[in-house]
């Protein structure tokens, strides 16, 4: 009860704060994060992350909206703080991941399409003010470059109207042929109501972030010193069913150690996980890789600088 109160003590303030300024998205923004609240494919984002919509209760909405720039709300989930008050740059690009994607991407892009991710890199900017538990940030998305099958973004991260973090978050803009015929053509006139129906239909993943911790969630299994592996379930996936980027930039932060926050990090895709594989996580000399654990397969590469 004590969590779901302050929950929702950090969301009213933040809520009371931007109830004026608050945008519509686009609709294919606000498919994508309807797809994310119920999917059954993967629930990291809302479960985990609150990433979940103002109107349903969240902490996120879109409070300004341009062309090529988007500003948007966010909250720091308990489990992602450190105790030291430091930004934790693997959370911080967690969610910048899921709300410079949907927030970002699918509003700048003439039809919608969030894209999938190919890097996210960051850095958290000298004298850094201390995030507290549960406490509310703003997520600035501005697009560099956007084509036929690539976007540049760089995003910016705030508390109280300070500078935090910066980012860099790379798109590839093609997700499977069959979902972007029917959402991103226009056959999505027809198709995107149905499906939208089709989602809204479906049990919400209930949020779960302020009463757990990343043993908890990830149960990872040390194998080595510099090394541990993680059984990949729904709810480490995103809406999609592959392993979510933002839970990759927390493991890897995870490997790097928890003595020291990171200053740096860079997060490169080279192909997904999915629900029943086992992550291997290793660590050497400033690099974090995450592979499937049954072929060896390299998924996810990061390189990581701990702060000074």
């Amino acid at each position: 009860m004590a969590s779901v109160l302050r929950r929702a003590r950090s969301t009213v303030r933040m809520n009371a704060r931007r109830a004026q300024s608050t945008v519509r998205m686009n609709n294919w923004a606000q498919f994508y994060w309807l797809q994310s609240r119920g999917s059954k494919a993967g629930a990291f984002g809302p479960a985990l992350l609150d990433q979940n919509l103002q109107e349903w209760g969240g902490p996120v909405s879109l409070i300004e909206k341009s062309k090529n720039h988007t500003l948007a709300t966010a909250r720091l989930p308990p489990w992602c703080a450190r105790r030291d008050g430091r930004p934790p740059l693997g959370a911080l690009l967690a969610l910048i991941d899921q709300v410079s994607t949907f927030c970002g991407q699918a509003e700048f892009d003439g039809r919608g399409r969030p894209g999938v991710s190919l890097f996210l890199s960051g850095e958290v900017v000298d004298e850094a003010p201390s995030l507290e538990s549960g406490c509310g940030i703003e997520i600035s998305t501005r697009l560099l470059k956007g084509g036929r099958t690539l976007a540049w973004l760089a995003c910016e991260v705030y508390a109280d109207g300070e500078l935090v973090a910066r980012a860099r978050h790379a798109k590839f803009l093609k997700i499977d042929p069959l979902h972007d015929l029917l959402v991103h053509s226009p056959l999505h006139n027809a198709a995107l109501p149905i499906l939208s129906r089709y989602y809204a239909s479906l049990e919400p993943h209930p949020y779960v972030g302020d009463d757990t911790c990343l043993d908890a969630i990830f149960k990872p299994r040390r194998i080595q010193e510099n090394a541990f592996e993680v059984d990949i379930t729904n709810d480490h996936c995103n809406g999609l069913g592959g392993l979510h980027g933002g839970a990759a930039c927390i493991l890897a932060e995870h490997a790097a150690g928890d003595d020291k926050p990171l200053a740096a990090m860079h997060v490169s895709l080279m192909r997904g996980l999915r629900a029943g594989a086992v992550a291997r996580v290793s660590q050497e000399a400033g690099r974090v890789s995450i592979v499937d654990g049954a072929t060896g397969a390299a998924c996810y590469e990061a390189t990581v600088s701990p702060a000074s």
